[in-house]
C-alpha cells in the first residue's frame, strides 16, 4: 500500500549517498513502486534501487532491490534530460490511481502524468527505457503500458484497466466512441439485451449479438469511489456497443434476471468451477438438452443436464414466473 510516509523513510535510509533521480509510482496497474539512482559519495558508483510498497506498508530495508548501473548509463540518461525542451511538466488529474511522478534532483526537473506518457514529454520513453532495462525483467511490462500512447496500443490497456466514471451519470461520449453509441442505442432498442442482473459489486449481462452469437458483458463498480472497469467476451478490443447497451440497460433500472442451477452433487463431481458463494451458476436457458451456463469470466458454455441414465445433474435453484426451466427437466425425465 502506497504511503508518502514510507518513501520519506526510504529517502531517509539512503541520505548517506547522493540522489540523482527518484520516481513513484502511485497505485499503477495496482502497483505502489519508489525507484531512486543514487551515487556513492567517496566510490564513484552508482546505485539503481527500487523498493515495492505493495509487499510492506512500511518501510524495511530487506525487501530493497538494488543494482550497480555503469556510469555510462547515467551518461545517455542525462543526455536524454538534457536534450528535453521543458524541465518541469504536470498533466496529472487524479494522484489516486496510475499515478507517476519522476523528479531529477541534479537538473531541477519534475514531471508528473497519469496512465500513459503524453506525446509532448515522450523523451521519457528512452528514459524509462534505461531505467527498466536495469529492473527486474517482470518490471518491463509497466514500461510497455507506459509508452503505450506513444506506440498508438493504449486501447489494449484502456479496455482493461478499472478507471473513475459515475456509472449512473457520468459522460458515456467520454467512454465510447460515435459509432459505438449509435450502434449501442440501436441494440438497446431492439432489446438485446437477454438477461442482466446485478450480483455482489458487479453486473452480469448476456446479449444478442449478430448471427446468433452471445455475448457476456461483465461490469464491476464500486459505488463508494466510483471505480468501474468493464469488458465483453466480443472480439472488440474497445469499449463496445455491447458494453453500451448494457449500461443504458443499468441506468433505466432495467433487469432480467438468469436462470440459476446447482450442480446436484458436487463432492463428488469436480468438473465445474464453483459459482460465488452459494455455489450456483448462472443459466441463460436450454438448448439440445444441454444448460446454456454463464461462468464467471463472461464464459458461455453448454452443458449436459442428463446423465447416461437420464437422471438431472442439475437442480433448479431459481426459475422464471412460469418455472419453464423445472417444468423442462420433469418432463424430459417422464418420456
Amino acid at each position: 500500500m502506497y504511503s508518502e510516509e514510507t518513501v520519506k523513510k526510504t529517502r531517509k535510509y539512503f541520505r548517506k549517498y547522493i540522489n540523482f533521480i527518484e520516481v513513484e509510482f502511485v497505485n499503477y496497474e495496482g502497483l505502489n513502486y519508489y525507484i531512486r539512482i543514487d551515487k556513492d559519495k567517496k566510490k564513484d558508483l552508482f546505485y539503481l534501487r527500487s523498493y515495492n510498497m505493495n509487499l510492506c506498508g512500511d518501510f524495511k530495508k530487506d525487501l530493497i532491490n538494488q543494482e550497480i548501473i555503469s556510469g555510462q548509463t547515467m551518461d545517455i540518461i542525462y543526455d536524454i534530460l538534457n536534450k528535453a525542451e521543458t524541465n518541469n511538466f504536470d498533466c496529472s488529474k487524479n494522484k489516486d490511481t496510475d499515478y507517476v511522478q519522476f523528479i531529477d534532483k541534479k537538473g531541477n526537473r519534475e514531471y508528473k502524468f497519469n496512465l500513459f506518457i503524453p506525446q509532448n514529454i515522450a523523451f521519457m520513453a528512452d528514459l524509462f527505457f534505461m531505467l527498466f532495462s536495469n529492473l527486474p525483467k517482470r518490471m518491463f511490462t509497466l514500461f510497455e503500458e507506459l509508452t503505450a500512447s506513444l506506440s498508438h496500443n493504449e486501447i489494449k490497456y484502456t479496455y482493461t484497466k478499472p478507471f473513475k466514471f459515475d456509472l449512473f451519470k457520468g459522460d458515456l461520449t467520454k467512454v465510447f466512441n460515435d459509432k459505438v453509441i449509435v450502434e449501442g442505442k440501436k441494440y438497446y432498442g431492439e432489446k438485446r439485451v437477454r438477461f442482466i442482473e446485478k450480483i455482489n459489486n458487479s453486473y452480469y449481462a448476456t446479449i444478442d449479438g449478430n448471427n446468433k452469437n452471445l455475448y457476456t458483458v461483465i461490469v464491476d463498480y464500486d459505488a463508494k469511489t466510483k471505480t468501474i472497469r468493464m469488458g465483453c467476451n466480443c472480439p472488440c478490443e474497445f469499449f463496445c456497443k455491447h458494453m453500451y447497451a448494457t449500461i443504458l440497460s443499468i441506468r433505466n433500472k432495467e433487469l432480467f434476471k438468469y436462470y440459476k442451477v446447482r450442480y446436484i452433487d458436487e463432492n463428488s463431481y469436480t468438473m465445474y468451477d464453483k459459482l460465488f458463494s452459494l455455489n450456483y451458476f448462472l443459466c441463460i436457458g436450454v438448448e439440445d438438452e444441454k444448460l446454456i451456463l454463464v461462468y464467471p469470466n463472461g464464459q458461455i458454455q453448454s452443458v449436459f443436464i442428463f446423465d447416461a441414465d437420464g437422471n438431472s445433474m442439475f437442480e433448479v435453484v431459481e426459475d422464471d414466473q412460469d418455472k419453464s426451466l423445472t417444468k423442462y427437466i420433469k418432463e424430459y425425465k417422464k418420456s
